[in-house]
């Protein structure tokens, strides 16, 4: 079985704690993305892969084809747009605890879950 590639979207704390965390588990990061760049290149000395890229978007990373998993690490109300995005181009998504903040984001992931049978992970 193949390694899984992966890509991050959120690179503070939790985002360069699951970078880290599934690098451990053999994973290999391919696609990283914050609005800080400075949060980006301090995530980027955290991977020895030469062959990482870096995002100004989101919405790049997960239309790259070799992502087969995103990791949405945004701040907690931020979590629903990156996860709509990835789940329409097909990818696994792991989204951070709390999965939400307001009930109508929670009414869209149960839509989401649905929607995408065995690809959303919270």
């Amino acid at each position: 079985m193949s390694p899984v590639r992966f890509g991050v979207i959120g690179l503070g704390d939790g985002g360069r704690c699951n970078l880290r965390s599934l690098q451990l588990l053999g994973a290999i990061p391919v696609a990283l993305y914050d609005p800080n760049v400075q949060a980006a290149e301090e995530a980027l000395a955290l991977v020895p892969e030469p062959r990482v890229t870096v995002y100004s978007d989101y919405a790049g990373l997960v239309q790259n084809p070799d992502v087969d998993l995103v990791i949405v690490a945004t701040p907690d109300h931020l979590h629903l747009a990156p996860t709509v995005a990835a789940l329409s181009a097909g990818k696994y998504v792991f989204v951070e605890k709390p999965l939400a903040t307001t009930m109508e984001d929670v009414g869209s992931f149960h839509v989401l879950a649905r929607r995408y049978p065995g690809k959303l992970i919270f």
